[in-house]
């Protein structure tokens, strides 16, 4: 049934064609599925998904005649009368189809003497293919629309010969609007040079992708049959491939999945053929898993490649002794987590794996607290609570190790307590975690027992320039004193140890009660020296510390089983060690200006990257910080107080420095300004923020849409803007090997993980100062991704690789 509409050609570019798809007999609308504009040689010419009420819209390139087809998966495709489109015309059709259902479980299996060079000439294979054909030109057009917002999770795998043990495991997770997961070379390549391609930079294993599987030259060269396995794949039907008898390049061979009620696509498997034969495994291939969307869209839900790892070895009883075998594979793929529409809708969520358990510390005797649980080789972890327990999630199955870290183990160069667990989706695991005692931490480092009552251990790292030293001679120096009938002695006594290769060093048999003096020295390179005291005391924790009096206890430093004592050592060249200042200590106190009462939660930013909080009763400090000798800015922000910096000298002599602030809190009254016509009240410094984004140019997050994230890292909210890739390169809890990527930003910036530019309150930060911002604390949140979008108050070098501006409350 088609009109046309009047006066809509003047409105809408080029030639339309919309309208709805009904169903024939009732006239209801049918609901989701694809329709496509088909030319007058039966070539699609575009498509478009309808809506749940039938609608469509589809846009040809020219005038001509037409006609327009149904496809749904389950059902029969219908193709509808020819009809003429005018230039620059907009038509209204009403497409009406015959619901009527394909029946998959009679079509008959054949012997594999009839196996049909194209799927599309046989009686039994043409009615699978249809529906196998529907579904992977559906994947493509949801690739090239680009109408999901995806997470997704990328890996490199190492397992064993026999598949059961995961090695290794490299991934990472991210978001934005995706790419096909993965891209095969074009079909006719693949026919010339094979599907196992060997370069100079390796040997290349290649998967067909939905192209492929689509195109001519794939099926001209393949033949398919339809098969059944009613025992290991009940429910499903399958048409599978195979290369032709005269290919005699490397190709694949597989079988497409069917759900024999449904119709739907359910995978891909795909077999690695004409291997040599000392390589010809059959495990070498891959899978990818289909899965359509409630709004009839389909898209790639899993894909892995499956390659070979090779080892030569000695054959005594060949003529040629060194022949290359199978010693492992190597899998590389991904998996969809979650599935969003571009506006944030959430339309589909994968199910994970989940391990819980608890952490239990038998230095303290009690539940160990803020431990760090998990997958070893991947960034997939979780936090235990103050009770010790944990629960771990994962897009993981198979045989891998838990792995539970603290800052003090990793600090003393213990190590982590590890844990083997097999993850499955379908049953949760369980997993406990003991953390040795301080007898057998000691005995570790120390490569002997040693006795608490009478000696210590010194631990630490020595670093020259930020960079960890190798070889460096690490001292220690005390006095003993010793009697002689009515006479007594003072003696020296000096240790030495060298760091190893991170520049770890451990000194051992460190007296208590006594002054001890340590120095490191490499070169023409030294350090201050740093003094301490083990004091003689039972059962009492000493905390890791930076030349600090054991007396001091600091809140936010980890705290360690008495007997050990950390102490980090900077080198310097010798001419310059005496006119470093020590590490300086930065404490002091917030409190409101107007009351008096301590402010507790308000943001101590030293040089705009090392950051505290502080206290319920107002005080803050930072301790394990370089406080270096000059002027430092000190900044204080707190949610419903005006901001303030400071600037402080520090000299050399300086030990510590304490400050006392008053914030002042924010008028209640707002003053009102004019942003798109609405009276909108609004602080004065989001004026500009306002003007911004009524230019439409960048994206932006205003008070409302925050509000709505409350709870999330600021990280995340990042993640959810359009164009913006998070790549995790290293598994650090905070995130701060986070880099995020641009899409519009320049080739340079992708290439060197140049990160973007960031602005808190107009004021030019370093990227780590995103780590300690709370969503909470931010008012309003722009984000340009390159240069072309970067409005003039805040271009500058470096801007090409994106800008990110905070506004705080």
């Amino acid at each position: 049934m088609l009109a046309a509409l009047l006066g809509a050609a003047g409105s809408l570019q080029g030639q339309v064609v919309m309208g709805q798809v009904v169903d024939s007999t009732s006239g209801v609308p049918v609901g989701t599925g694809f329709v496509v504009l088909v030319d007058e040689a039966g070539a699609e010419v575009t498509r478009a998904l309808s809506s749940g009420a039938g609608r469509f819209t589809l846009r040809a390139p020219s005038g001509g005649v037409y006609r327009l087809k149904s496809e749904r998966i389950g059902y029969r495709a219908f193709l509808s009368d020819p009809f003429q489109l005018a230039a620059d015309a907009t038509i209204d059709y009403t497409l009406q189809v015959a619901a009527l259902p394909v029946q998959l479980a009679a079509v008959e299996i054949q012997g594999k003497d009839r196996c049909h060079v194209n799927p599309e000439r046989g009686a039994a294979t043409v009615v699978i293919w249809e529906e196998i054909r529907k579904a992977l030109a559906a994947t493509t057009w949801s690739d090239e629309q680009e109408v999901f917002h995806y997470r997704k999770y990328s890996y490199q795998r190492d397992l064993d010969e026999h598949r059961r043990e995961v090695l290794s495991e490299r991934g990472n997770t991210m978001s934005g609007v995706s790419e096909p997961p993965f891209n095969s070379i074009p079909a006719d390549r693949l026919a010339a040079e094979g599907y196992i391609v060997a370069r100079s930079d390796g040997t290349w294993y290649y998967m067909p992708d939905a192209r492929v599987l689509l195109d001519p030259t794939f099926l001209g060269t393949h033949c398919f049959h339809v098969v059944r396995d009613p025992d290991e794949r009940p429910g499903l039907v399958g048409l599978a491939f195979e290369p032709m008898t005269d290919r005699r390049l490397p190709d694949v061979e597989g079988t497409l999945w069917l759900n024999e009620a449904t119709s739907e696509l359910r995978s891909l498997e795909v077999r690695h053929t004409r291997l040599p034969e000392s390589l010809d495994d059959s495990r070498v291939g891959g899978t990818v898993e289909f899965m359509m969307l409630p709004s009839g869209a389909w898209i790639v839900r899993r894909w892995q490649v499956r390659t070979p790892v090779i080892t030569v070895v000695e054959d005594s009883r060949r003529l040629m002794r060194r022949r290359p075998t199978v010693s492992g594979f190597r899998d590389t793929g991904g998996e969809i987590l979650a599935v969003a529409t571009r506006d944030g809708v959430g339309v589909f969520e994968t199910p994970l794996s989940r391990v819980t358990g608890e952490v239990f510390d038998s230095t303290m005797g009690r539940p160990l607290g803020t431990a760090v649980v998990g997958v070893a080789g991947t960034d997939f972890r979780a936090v235990t609570d103050s009770n010790g327990h944990f629960d771990l999630a994962a897009p993981l199955e198979g045989e891998y190790t838990l792995v539970v870290t603290h800052p003090w183990l990793d600090s003393i160069a213990v190590g982590s307590s590890q844990h083997a667990v097999r993850l499955s989706r379908e049953n949760s695991q369980t997993a406990s975690f003991r953390i040795p005692h301080v007898t057998n931490v000691m005995r570790r480092l120390c490569g002997r027992s040693l006795s608490i009552r009478d000696a210590r251990v010194v631990v630490g790292v020595v670093r020259a320039a930020g960079m960890p030293i190798a070889d460096a001679t690490v001292s220690a120096q005390w006095q003993t004193l010793s009697s002689s009938g009515a006479r007594y002695r003072v003696g020296d006594v000096r240790e030495e140890v060298k760091t190893d290769s991170n520049g770890f060093f451990a000194l051992c048999d460190i007296p208590v009660g006594r002054p001890v003096t340590l120095t490191a020295g490499k070169g023409a390179t030294s350090s201050r020296e740093a003094s301490i005291i083990f004091p003689q005391v039972r059962q009492q924790d000493l905390l890791f510390a930076w030349d600090r009096s054991p007396g001091q206890v600091y809140d936010h430093s980890f705290s360690a089983p008495h007997g050990l004592w950390k102490v980090d050592l900077d080198l310097v060249a010798r001419d310059q060690a005496g006119t470093l200042s020590d590490r300086v200590m930065l404490t002091g106190m917030v409190s409101d200006r107007e009351t008096g009462e301590p402010l507790e939660a308000a943001l101590v930013i030293l040089n705009g990257a090392d950051t505290a909080r502080t206290r319920p009763d107002g005080t803050f400090d930072l301790v394990d910080v370089a406080v270096p000798v000059g002027t430092n800015r000190v900044e204080f922000h707190r949610r419903g107080y005006e901001p303030i910096g400071l600037d402080i000298m520090v000299d050399e002599d300086d030990s510590d420095v304490s400050l006392s602030v008053d914030l002042s809190p924010l008028p209640v009254g707002l003053e009102e300004i004019v942003v798109a016509g609405e009276h909108i009240a609004v602080p004065e410094k989001l004026v500009g923020f306002f003007r911004r984004r009524e230019r439409g140019r960048g994206q932006f997050f205003g008070p409302d849409e925050l509000e709505r994230l409350t709870g999330l890292r600021i990280t995340d909210v990042i993640r959810r803007a359009r164009g913006v890739d998070v790549l995790r390169a290293g598994s650090n809890m905070a995130g701060v090997n986070d880099y995020f990527l641009f899409s519009s930003a320049s080739s340079i910036c992708r290439t060197l993980l140049q990160q973007p530019i960031v602005y808190v309150d107009g004021m030019l930060f370093d990227i780590s100062f995103l780590l300690s911002i709370q969503v909470e604390d931010l008012a309003a949140l722009e984000i340009y991704n390159g240069a072309s979008e970067v409005p003039p108050e805040f271009n500058r070098t470096g801007s090409d690789c994106g800008v990110i501006v905070l506004w705080t409350r």
